[in-house]
């Protein structure tokens, strides 16, 4: 598996918040003033894992923390559906 951007962690009750925020990512184009000073910058932010878009199989125990290690940021969806997951 090459590089994640992102990882996105949430409580099942969020996922309906945790899809619309990695399609919002991954869908988004740097405007191009932005890319134009900078040029290094890809068109879109890149690949942004999801458990449920994501994960094919395999042994989650090994999977999940791969992922992890591979995304170069972690976002947390915090929730009071959160609070309470033992996750």
């Amino acid at each position: 598996m090459s590089g994640n951007l992102a990882f996105i962690s949430y409580a099942r009750e969020d996922e309906n918040w945790a899809e619309w925020l990695q399609h919002k990512l991954e869908t988004y184009k740097f405007p191009k003033s932005v890319r134009k000073s900078n040029p290094s910058l890809p068109k879109r932010l890149g690949h942004i894992f999801r458990d449920t878009t994501d994960l094919a199989g395999g042994v989650l125990d090994e999977v999940i923390p791969n992922a992890l290690r591979s995304s170069r940021y972690l976002i947390v969806i915090c929730s009071p559906n959160a609070v309470t997951s033992p996750w």
